[in-house]
């Protein structure tokens, strides 16, 4: 089992004044919170942490060489990552051991054949035989329960949980979309 054998989840809160969970008349969230998966990687020199990847102008500062950054993706040659409450890119060959770090990002999920049959009679006991079908086979829907949806996508990125004065919205954050869901029922989805 090697060091990036498993992804971290981080928990972070963050209230916003006017009170800890209490929606105002307006109905804007008062607590937000972001449930972020990573990698850590280490920087083998100092880098240059990018706003735009494809601008070498807009450099935010410099990451010093042997300092933990928190990599959410990758992006051509170059990684997400999250530094000092800054979100940007670095380039992956400035990363210690980037070529392991791409491929935890980017390997599909392991499932041998006897895991995916298992998966599949499983996914039928739980939902029957047509919703069982469809979610094994990864579709989604406007009506499906949070559940559900974890069962046919696996787990997002990113969760930003919004708590509103009649219940709560969230938005699940995938490498491809951004799904909305409201009360725990999916609602909707864009395109990043």
């Amino acid at each position: 089992m090697g060091i990036l054998s498993k992804k971290i989840l981080l928990f972070l809160i963050l209230l916003v004044p006017g009170g800890a969970g209490v929606a105002s008349a307006n109905n804007m969230p008062q607590v937000r919170t972001d449930t972020v998966y990573y990698i850590p990687g280490v920087m083998k020199e100092t880098a240059r942490l990018y706003r735009d990847r494809e601008n070498a102008s807009s450099v935010l500062l410099y990451i010093p060489a042997d300092s933990t950054v928190m990599i959410l993706d990758t992006a051509g040659r170059y990684f997400l990552v999250h530094y000092h409450d800054l979100d940007g890119y670095v380039r992956q060959d400035r990363v210690k051991q980037y070529e392991e770090i791409v491929w935890e990002l980017t390997a599909p999920p392991e499932e041998t054949a006897h895991a995916s049959a298992n998966r599949h009679d499983l996914l039928i006991e739980k939902y029957g035989r047509e919703t069982g079908r469809k979610i094994y086979e990864h579709y989604i829907w406007r009506g499906m329960s949070s559940e559900m949806v974890l069962d046919s996508w696996g787990n997002p990125r990113v969760i930003n949980h919004y708590e509103l004065a009649n219940g709560f919205r969230e938005e699940w954050i995938y490498p491809r979309y951004i799904l909305r869901f409201t009360n725990g029922t999916l609602t909707g989805w864009i395109r990043r």
